[in-house]
């Protein structure tokens, strides 16, 4: 697990966090973000799972902060 500090705090269930929490995937996660509509929102499923938040408090990330995550996630695969 690693944890990241958000550039741009955003608020889950009504409490602001400016850190998030990113843990490895597996690949019953991956089969599950694949079963998603679009790319993108096969991505987000798959993102907002390893950081333990729903798809729709995971869309309230900064763009920047969400490439950041990104690249820890592709970090752990290579």
């Amino acid at each position: 697990m690693q944890e990241i500090n958000l550039d741009f705090p955003i608020k889950v269930d009504g409490i602001e966090t400016d850190t998030i929490n990113i843990r490895r995937a597996t690949v019953g996660d991956m089969l599950n973000a694949q079963k998603k509509g679009t790319e993108g929102e096969k991505e987000i499923s798959l993102l907002a799972t390893l950081c333990t938040m729903s798809p729709k408090d995971f869309e309230k990330i900064d763009l920047s902060d969400y490439n950041k995550i990104k690249k820890v996630v592709e970090g752990f695969t290579g």
